[in-house]
């Protein structure tokens, strides 16, 4: 990738929070997201210490996406807890999550495949995306502050 290309990139992925930032603030949605890292991530943090609710938007990639998570440390028993309530959780939800290992850490997600670089798509991603993560920390919050 060029320089250039990793230029638009950054660009694309900054206008595209920035205009979820609004998107949030027009609908009184509750969230608190940090500033979005290098890697496309914005975070609001859960009960439990370096447990997050997160959003990644994925540009550049043979095809784009945007994923709403639960993102936990590498502690495989907690995981497993939750795993073990899987169904529960994901009635609850309302549909299946992905439950996955990526890298030290574990991510409970659900996504869509959407052209990010259009931004006639962004309105209609950003419903999608506020609704996930509203249904997520419903769902996931509870479960934390028993624990």
């Amino acid at each position: 990738m060029s320089i250039n290309n990793r230029s638009n990139i950054e660009t694309k992925r900054e206008a595209f929070w920035n205009g979820y930032s609004a998107f949030l603030s027009k609908h009184n949605a509750s969230f608190n997201f940090s500033t979005p890292n290098i890697k496309g991530y914005i975070n609001t943090p859960l009960p439990i210490s370096d447990h997050h609710l997160s959003a990644r938007a994925n540009f550049g990639r043979k095809k784009d996406n945007v994923q709403a998570l639960i993102d936990l440390p590498s502690d495989k028993f907690f995981f497993n807890l939750l795993v073990s309530k899987r169904n529960e959780i994901e009635n609850e939800f309302g549909g299946k999550l992905r439950w996955e290992k990526a890298n030290s850490r574990w991510n409970i997600l659900v996504g869509i495949d959407v052209d990010l670089w259009n931004q006639k798509n962004w309105e209609g991603t950003y419903q999608w995306l506020m609704e996930k993560m509203m249904k997520l920390d419903q769902v996931f919050r509870k479960r934390f502050e028993v624990i």
